[in-house]
């Protein structure tokens, strides 16, 4: 018996000896699981030399955490022959959390690891998920079924332990009607939400605004079903419809993280959580669409305003006895709950003598439950110009009541204005200076139309003018070496002592002759025939570079015929030498002889200095004509440079049309000055003056969109323009988008705003000026001789070539950004941005006439445009003009 007990332990023990030299990658997992339930699948291998695991996608399941790794070692022990040996195993565990999402058969694909450079795989696993309360039984891949009940895995929560729900204060409403959405948390007592975000939902034809909630929220408690539920407001919004029909606001889903107790947990899941009795689940709550009717406005009346809610009104003036040039402020609070935000300034009927402004709106209202609520108050300012008794009527307000589903009008108080005739009292002269105050904040309107000044531009200024920018430093360079070359040529001249000598040989000969008039005088004949001996002698031989020890007449008439002086001048100055000679030592009137010799010799002298100068002077005019035909050329550059800038002032048509536009402008027409401006454009070309006033007709008009592509049109081409700046912020603050672009740093900012100082045409013409002074400042630098010419020369090089680079950056900057970037604003009212080029694509967000984007692909009628704040989509390219 004893030996059968032994051979029994040995094969049990070789068995198991076997098992572990035979490596195997084992699965273990539940064959049947219900919807939102956690459970487990773990992989586990005898070897922990284990490399390149790799895992299945667990396709239709959540992985919650996972995978946990663990390894374990034991021993094995054999008896043979009577001898005890150990050998120790080592095994590695993998394991994942999961959690089924809907009902249906998911398979698991095999996972693979690689032990010893061997590839190990598992096998595939089936696992069926039922709906809540259809779990039949639980049963393990290895294990046996009569122990499912105690490993069977806790479930996490489901929609029935934490959910959320949406509703609307309405679902059948009018356009611009109020409608105060709301979500509204459930978490049963068993379970803990620990976090809880979402992101503000995307609504197609819904203009949306957030209600602050409390930080401090207290949960209630409620019973639903028979369970115990804390339940919490946790998001409000107020939104507008912007179309009529059936809208839906989608489902909205909020990602949680839940922390469910579980009595069930085992030891492995102890140690993930700390000992812990509960368990941190990711999970996401879908709050479920709601569908709203919005029906159209009925039969509008012609002086609707476009209010809709419920509103009360009210007028106060600032003084019915004025004098005239006094201004008379009138303000209008209209009061209530309702789409506020969209209510434009009502038009106020002025007697046609006052000069009237455009209004100041102060908006004071805040987000309640019912809707915007508050006030907003319409200044007026007008100046009566001419005494009289004048009537400022009563204004109708006509809003859409939602409360009676009516229109309903309500009306403010009429004023008769009494307006005196000049010549006020200290006092009136008080209240005028109050009314000044006033007056001063006409500065948030836009700034008065331009009347001086038009220019037309290329819209291709700077391709056009490459080539001619890049002609004028080649021509710059040019001027620059010939003056170089004719500065040193000129010096080495000075430095030749001969060539000194010939330039001032008349010179001293005259001073010579100045001598000898003076020596003619005191009739002294034998040093007077000694100096103009000396001063004939002395000027051919200076002029002509004519050494003392050759200087003969031979050499002389040789030298004089070398350099074209005519054979007559030459025989003549041969002449007055022998004339000289004989003369000395000739009878007779001794005065007489000397005056002639004197005057011939300065005849003789003056002669061929002017014969030798004009010969001379045919050289140095090939020269000149050489710098002259590139001084012409040089102006021709800087000619064709500004005239392809299209900074050329027209006169005659485009003056006159623009002249009759301003004029209807300043009588308050400005649909036809409007159009006057489009034909000028159209004709003559782009103007950022022209483009300036008609975004301000478009403005009185109303129309804001038109208004904002016209002034961001004139600021392409005249960045540094104050008044288009302040025009075009000012009109972006009448958009409904409120677009807040990312940040950037701080240096970026300055390059844009130092770029944007001037035009690209002004930057390359500071560029090719400072060049040329760079240029000239390197040439005095060469061949000054003074210290300080030298430093000033070099200081300014220096700075004009930091300049030139600066200047030419700048200009490549705007270029740039002209060229690769294209801009459009869009014109439609609202515009609904889509996922794809297509009418069935995702809706993903909203955008509003006015707003700006870039475009970043085209396709057919469609158009992929980004806003500033880094959203992107695509819209129809009729819904936008580009810039």
């Amino acid at each position: 018996m004893k030996k059968l007990l032994i051979s029994f332990t040995l094969i049990i023990f070789a068995v198991t000896h076997m098992m572990a030299d035979n490596l195997a990658l084992r699965v273990q997992a539940p064959s049947m699981v219900e919807v939102g339930e956690e459970f487990r699948i773990q992989y586990s291998i005898n070897s922990t030399n284990v490399s390149g695991v790799s895992y299945p996608d667990f396709s239709g399941l959540q992985v919650l955490y996972g995978p946990v790794v663990l390894s374990s070692s034991g021993s094995n022990v054999v008896i043979t022959n009577g001898k005890y040996t150990s050998k120790t195993t080592s095994t590695q565990t993998f394991t994942f959390t999961l959690m089924a999402e809907k009902a249906g058969t998911i398979v698991v694909k095999p996972a693979s690891v690689v032990v010893n450079g061997k590839t190990i795989k598992s096998q595939s696993i089936k696992i069926q998920v039922v709906n809540n309360g259809n779990y039949k039984g639980y049963s393990n891949h290895s294990q046996p079924s009569k122990k499912n009940q105690s490993e069977r895995p806790q479930q996490v929560p489901s929609g029935k332990d934490v959910y959320i729900t949406s509703t609307a204060s309405s679902t059948n409403v009018y356009e611009q009607e109020a409608i105060l959405v709301t979500y509204k948390l459930y978490v049963n007592s068993s379970t803990q939400l620990t976090s809880l975000d979402n992101k503000t939902p995307t609504l197609d034809g819904f203009q949306i605004q957030e209600i602050p909630q409390s930080n401090n929220k207290i949960p209630n408690k409620e019973v639903i079903n028979g369970k115990y539920y804390s339940t919490l407001v946790w998001k409000q919004y107020l939104v507008f419809p912007q179309k009529t029909g059936k809208l839906t606001i989608p489902p909205t889903t909020f990602d949680g993280t839940i922390a469910h107790q579980n009595n069930n947990m085992d030891i492995i899941d102890a140690m993930l959580n700390g000992l812990d009795a509960y368990t941190e689940v990711r999970k996401k709550i879908v709050a479920p669409a709601i569908n709203i009717n919005v029906s159209p406005l009925p039969n509008k009346p012609k002086n609707f305003s476009g209010a809709v809610g419920t509103f009360s009104i009210s007028s106060v003036i600032s003084s019915k006895d004025v004098y005239s040039n006094d201004a008379i402020t009138l303000k209008i609070k209209l009061n209530g709950t309702g789409n506020l935000k969209l209510i434009d300034a009502p038009k106020i009927d002025f007697p046609k003598d006052f000069e009237t402004y455009d209004s100041k709106v102060n908006n004071k209202f805040e987000l309640t439950n019912k809707g915007l609520t508050g006030v907003k108050e319409f200044e007026y300012i007008a100046v009566p110009r001419h005494a009289g008794t004048y009537t400022i009527p009563a204004l109708d307000f006509v809003y859409f009541d939602t409360s009676s589903r009516t229109y309903k009008t309500i009306t403010t108080e009429s004023y008769t204005i009494n307006v005196k005739k000049g010549g006020k009292s200290n006092n009136s002269m008080s209240d005028y200076t109050n009314n000044q105050q006033n007056v001063k904040e006409l500065a948030q309107d836009i700034r008065y139309i331009k009347k001086d000044g038009l220019s037309f531009h290329n819209s291709n200024c700077a391709q056009s003018t490459f080539w001619t920018y890049v002609i004028a430093y080649i021509v710059a360079l040019l001027i620059f070496a010939i003056v170089v070359i004719l500065w040193r040529k000129r010096r080495e001249e000075h430095s030749n002592l001969a060539i000194v000598r010939g330039h001032q040989a008349n010179k001293v000969a005259l001073k010579r002759m100045k001598v000898a008039s003076k020596l003619l005088t005191q009739a002294d004949k034998n040093n007077f025939y000694d100096e103009v001996m000396r001063a004939l002698y002395g000027y051919i031989a200076d002029k002509l570079n004519i050494p003392q020890a050759t200087l003969n007449k031979d050499n002389i008439n040789a030298k004089l015929t070398d350099n074209n002086v005519p054979q007559e001048l030459t025989d003549q100055f041969i002449k007055t030498l022998n004339d000289c000679e004989f003369a000395r030592y000739a009878p007779g009137d001794e005065s007489q002889n000397m005056e002639n010799v004197y005057n011939m010799a300065i005849n003789t002298i003056t002669q061929i200095e002017n014969r030798l100068r004009i010969n001379k002077k045919s050289i140095f005019n090939r020269n000149k004509m050489t710098v002259l035909a590139l001084a012409i050329l040089f102006s021709c550059a800087n000619c064709v440079y500004a005239a392809n800038q299209g900074e050329i002032t027209q006169n005659g048509t485009p003056e006159k049309l623009w002249e009759n536009a301003n004029n209807l402008y300043a009588k308050g027409e400005y649909n036809q000055a409007s159009q006057i401006y489009e034909t000028i454009t159209k004709q003559f070309g782009a103007s950022p003056e022209v483009y300036y006033n008609l975004g301000n007709c478009y403005y009185k008009q109303g129309k804001i969109a038109l208004c904002i592509l016209n002034y961001e049109r004139a600021l392409r081409f005249d960045p540094s323009d104050d008044d288009i700046k302040a025009n075009l912020a000012f009109a972006r603050g009448k958009t409904a988008d409120k677009v807040i672009p990312p940040s950037e740093m701080f240096f970026i900012t300055w390059w844009k705003q130092l770029s944007n100082t001037t035009t690209i045409s002004t930057w390359m013409l500071i560029a090719l000026l400072s060049f040329i002074i760079m240029l000239t400042c390197i040439t005095f630098y060469i061949y000054s001789s003074k210290t300080l010419h030298r430093k000033l020369s070099l200081y300014t090089g220096l700075f004009c070539l930091i300049l030139t680079f600066l200047a030419n950056l700048c200009a490549l900057s705007q270029y740039l950004v002209n060229k690769n970037n294209q801009y459009a604003i869009i014109t439609d009212s609202a515009v609904t941005v889509k996922s794809s080029p297509s009418e069935t694509s995702t809706d993903l967000f909203v955008i509003h006439e006015g707003a700006k984007v870039e475009i970043i692909d085209k396709m057919s009628k469609w158009y992929e445009v980004l806003l500033e704040e880094g959203k992107q989509g695509w819209i129809a390219k009729s819904t936008l003009e580009e810039i």
